[in-house]
């Protein structure tokens, strides 16, 4: 009894004390570094995690469960560590050095605390969590310090790491025995269940962010972190499970002490999520739902904890893979289905759906005999073309073409300009306006292919790496850039496509070094920012000074929208909708009705601030919502003002509505940097439509109103709308 308590104390100890210094750690870097750097750590973290488990191919299990064979700790230090090598390799050619070393170290140390575990050495598995995370703060702290980039604290990760698995290294030694087909089989099933533990750790992520935006993953973010740092209870119940499971002891006590927590700590967020969520994260008020879903997650997360526990001990790790693929299956099919019904609620059910369904199904395993050979390697069939096709699912849900008819409308998404772009068609022939709508997608990467910053092919990208000389445009790219000076002219300068240099500041080099751009640093990429000095020809162009960069994030979306009305209308379909990353425009009517369009609430994310009615029109929102962070209470994000180098602030929000997209485009940005007064004049000048929203909340409307119907058609195409609209200014 004494000795089940302390091994079950010693086990808490390490997992909390690690998990303590862990979220000191982030938090602390947090308040000093900059937000880009921060990501990327924790990117370039996450990645090595991950592949580190990969490369341990299940053996760490395979050393606890089969720890009297002789020969199988040297033969899984020796495997794991030249697939560590090789992976390490090919992180460094393909991600970062950094990433590559950090799986070496991370794998390894993974080894020397299982082998510790096998023995049940609690107290020495205690010293390796905490020594290991004391040692890999102080020593990447010290490289950061000394060498200034965030690669350099993941280094110190892997040596501290590396460090502490001495031990395990030394135990290495030629001998007899080593990894027989029982030891493979069970590694193998090991290995799986370790993939999709590892999936479901990042899958959720990624699938959120492509599907229903970075605003929505924000909110969910901050209920998974809650999740995980609630389900340390059942980290720490598996770990002490494990090797006494895999000897065959009672272990009731432990279990009915696990149970009982983890209920309390769910039924506590549940009631305490609505009220702390709202006080604490403010910016985060619709995740209280999400947190509470999260809390009642943690008591099947320690039952399934529990019950893989039992599967490993009895060498049945194939069932604890196919319990675990499961649930992850369920609960990706849950997110897509329930978030697009219920928002961020419906996608959070991801975390407690993959949790009761991995629990119920492993216990359902735990408490069936031993399944026959011929079933096994059925059911080992079905799960291979479960992890093919999951994938391949989502990859064609994330970037596929999603057409849907209903009646003679016909509406298509597609991924373009990198972001989704959806197009509605309404046209009795339905054969007609699909070959349409084909032709307007087909139209809409043409013009990406030319006016891309970063394809290679583009002639934008060859005009950014010009060096000052004459490259060939062709006679659109002019249009656009011209276009382009014309509104840097009207707006005093706040919209300028040779921003790039200072966004690229913000964004890119930031992310290396950690920290805010200097002032000196500031005014030398100021110094390559100006539209005057991008000079044009009729089919060529240069940019007047060396190391200049022009971005045409801001207005090109809009020529693409405009392009493909064009096309749909030189097919003879008059009643449509482009839709390209919120950049629209809307002609005819839906069956007789206005288009439908709605406007984001800045600070609300999946919320709707109002909807408009637009019929002939083409409207798009600039805003400060959808790529941002904050660093010292200050929102940063990607719109700069490139007076001061710093991004605008004087707005939160601006919506536009013009005849064509591309001033609508450029419009909504140019308001944005230029502010309130200064941007509610320009709007009223060129006697448009506009809804601004300031950091207060307060809202300027420029002749804004719900229905925007034209007293005539703006013309035959949407690129002569944008001509028209020049005529006037």
């Amino acid at each position: 009894m004494q000795e089940e308590t302390g091994g079950l104390l010693d086990v808490s100890v390490g997992q909390l004390g690690s998990a303590v210094l862990g979220a000191v750690f982030w938090i602390t870097i947090a308040a000093f570094m900059h937000p880009n750097a921060y990501g990327y750590l924790s990117w370039l973290f996450s990645i090595g995690m991950f592949v580190s488990i990969l490369c341990l191919l299940g053996l760490e299990k395979t050393v606890i469960v089969f720890r009297e064979k002789e020969g199988i700790l040297p033969a899984a230090v020796l495997i794991s560590s030249l697939s560590s090598l090789l992976a390490a390799l090919v992180l460094w050619r393909t991600v970062h050095w950094a990433a590559g070393a950090s799986v070496v170290g991370f794998s390894l140390f993974s080894l020397s605390f299982h082998r510790e575990l096998a023995e049940k050495n609690y107290t020495r598995c205690k010293w390796l969590w905490l020594g290991s995370k004391l040692l890999s703060i102080a020593l990447g702290l010290v490289l950061y310090a000394l060498l200034g980039e965030v690669a350099y604290i993941l280094l110190g990760f892997a040596v501290a790491h590396l460090l502490f698995s001495l031990s395990v290294l030394r135990s290495f030694r030629p001998a007899t025995g080593g990894i027989g087909r029982e030891e493979a089989v069970f590694a193998a099933g090991a290995l799986g269940s370790n993939t999709v533990s590892g999936a479901t750790q990042f899958a959720d992520k990624i699938v959120i962010g492509l599907t229903f935006g970075m605003p929505v993953l924000a909110v969910y973010h901050l209920a998974y972190r809650m999740f995980v740092l609630l389900s340390v209870v059942s980290q720490i119940f598996f770990f002490y499970l494990l090797p006494r499971k895999s000897r065959g002891e009672r272990t009731q006590r432990a279990e009915r002490l696990a149970i009982i927590l983890s209920a309390a700590l769910s039924l506590s967020v549940f009631a305490s999520a609505p009220v702390f969520v709202p006080r604490l994260f403010p910016e985060f008020s619709e995740g209280a739902r999400a947190c509470q879903l999260a809390g009642l997650a943690v008591l099947p997360s320690t039952l399934s904890g529990i019950a893989l526990s039992g599967l490993y001990g009895r060498k049945r790790s194939g069932s604890a893979f196919l319990a675990q693929l499961l649930g992850f299956v369920a609960g990706i099919a849950g997110m897509l289905t329930l978030g697009s019904v219920y928002g961020i609620p419906g996608i959070s059910s991801f975390i407690l759906i993959t949790q009761t369904v991995t629990a119920a199904s492993s216990l359902l395993a735990l408490h069936q005999p031993p399944i026959s050979p011929v079933r096994r390697r059925l059911l080992s069939g079905l799960a291979v073309m479960i992890v093919l096709s999951v994938p391949a699912v989502a990859l064609a849900h994330l970037y596929g073409e999603r057409l849907e008819i209903s009646g003679n409308v016909l509406t298509e998404t597609r991924l373009a300009m990198d972001t989704y772009v959806t197009i509605t068609a309404i046209h009795e022939n339905v054969a007609l306006a699909r070959e349409a709508i084909d032709a307007a997608f087909r139209e809409i990467l043409r013009i990406e292919d030319l006016m891309s910053e970063f394809s290679s092919g583009s002639e934008v990208y060859a005009l950014n790496r010009g060096s000052g000389e004459w490259v060939p445009l062709s006679p659109e790219t002019v249009f656009v850039l011209e276009r382009a000076r014309h509104y840097s002219e009207i707006s005093g300068g706040c919209f300028d496509v040779t921003v790039k240099p200072l966004v690229d500041l913000w964004m890119v080099r930031t992310r290396e070094t950690g920290r805010e751009p200097s002032p000196g640093e500031l005014e030398n990429v100021k110094s390559l920012v100006g539209w005057q000095n991008i000079i044009l020809t009729e089919n060529a162009g240069r940019l007047a000074r060396s190391g200049m960069m022009v971005t045409l994030g801001g207005i090109a979306k809009g020529y693409a929208v405009d392009r493909a009305g064009a096309v749909l209308l030189s097919r003879g379909v008059e009643n449509f909708l482009v839709n390209i990353g919120g950049d629209i425009l809307a002609m005819g009517t839906k069956r007789g009705e206005p288009w439908r369009v709605g406007i984001q609430d800045p600070r609300r994310p999946g919320r709707l601030l109002e909807t408009i009615s637009i019929e002939n029109a083409a409207v798009a929102t600039s805003g400060d919502y959808e790529r941002f962070f904050f660093l010292g209470g200050r929102r940063i994000h990607h719109i700069i003002d490139p007076r001061t180098g710093y991004p605008a602030d004087r707005l939160m929000s601006v919506t536009v509505i013009a005849p064509g997209c591309l001033d609508a485009d450029a419009l909504s940005t140019a308001v944005f940097v230029m502010g309130p007064e200064d941007g509610r004049e320009l709007i009223d000048n060129l006697g448009l439509r506009a809804l601004l929203l300031t950091p207060a909340g307060e809202r300027i409307e420029v002749r804004w109103t719900q229905s925007v119907r034209p007293a005539q058609h703006p013309g035959a195409t949407a690129t002569r709308t944008t001509r028209r609209i020049s005529g006037s200014d």
